[in-house]
């Protein structure tokens, strides 16, 4: 009776380790995935005063070295922006748009808006 309870309580432990193994496995095979589908992750970012643009620093993945460049740099190679996440992506592009906006004087950034708006609007309606 009591070994029937010993075994039983290994074999549990056994499921359990086999469950925990194989979902570390699959954690470490989605990571893995994910770093050959996004080679470039987004670090951080530097804003350079005198020429008021932002540079964003970025690495390869499992690399250590570090490469920086201006946010309208990283939006106009379709090539390189093609290897961020789709958030990183989102994140560079409104950082481009928002300094493309920021350097246009205040009347025509309101113009601008306008025809965006507009165009936005026609494309959903």
């Amino acid at each position: 009776m009591l070994s029937k309870n010993i075994c039983n309580t290994l074999d549990i432990y056994k499921k359990i380790k086999k469950f925990i193994d194989g979902s570390i496995g699959s954690i470490l095979f989605f990571l893995e995935n994910y770093r050959k589908r996004y080679p470039y992750i987004l670090v951080g970012e530097k804003h350079n005063h005198s020429s008021r643009e932002t540079l964003l620093l970025y690495r390869t993945a499992g690399k250590r070295q570090v490469f920086e460049k201006t946010a309208k740099e990283l939006c106009n190679e379709k090539e390189l922006i093609n290897k961020f996440h789709p958030l990183d992506v989102r994140s560079i592009s409104f950082i481009a748009g928002v300094e493309s906006i920021l350097e246009i004087s205040p009347e025509k950034r309101v113009q601008k808006f306008k025809v965006l708006k507009e165009k936005i609007v026609n494309k959903l309606f």
